[in-house]
């Protein structure tokens, strides 16, 4: 059984890595992937799954599908409690809105994302997250909240992340 999981996600993973050179082929292997997860009723794999299926859909520009794969995704990831989990998910949402021009729900979910890499401790990602926060406010026309936002992003980048005291964020 787990050899079996296994492939399906090996399976899954190679739908998601053709997210850019070759949509189609990820979205058939992609739902493969999915007929056999059926055959384990594992949330883990169909959150995987509903993920990797919501990226190929944002590639695709079909926005509403994304949203409602990656929202599906989410929404096993909550049940099981699965933090590092949420955070992607929160920023592929930011992510679909932001590329189809919903900026405000980008905002809303760069926010929740930020808030969520921060209670994880995840630095590296802290600063990117700052950066979407940035650009989307940049969007928006707001310049003063876009820069303050890219250089909290900076300062994330600058610091020395095992020194707290070395980032200055006020």
């Amino acid at each position: 059984s787990d050899v079996y999981k296994r492939q399906v996600k090996e399976l899954n993973k190679k739908s998601y890595d053709l997210r850019f050179e070759n949509i189609e082929r990820g979205l058939r292997l992609n739902q493969i992937a999915f007929c056999q997860a059926k055959k384990f009723n594992d949330d883990t794999l169909f959150s995987l799954i509903y993920s990797a299926r919501g990226v190929l859909f944002k590639n695709r520009e079909q926005f509403d599908s994304a949203a409602i794969f990656t929202i599906m995704s989410l929404r096993i990831r909550e049940k099981l409690g699965d933090s590092n989990e949420i955070a992607k998910s929160f920023n592929n949402l930011g992510s679909i809105y932001y590329e189809s021009g919903q900026y405000r729900k980008a905002l809303s979910y760069y926010n929740k994302t930020l808030i969520a890499r921060i209670q994880l401790d995840q630095y590296d990602r802290i600063s990117r997250t700052y950066n979407n926060l940035g650009n989307t406010y940049d969007q928006l026309k707001l310049t003063d909240s876009a820069i303050y936002f890219y250089e909290k992003g900076l300062a994330y980048n600058e610091a020395d992340p095992n020194d707290i005291n070395d980032i200055n964020l006020n």
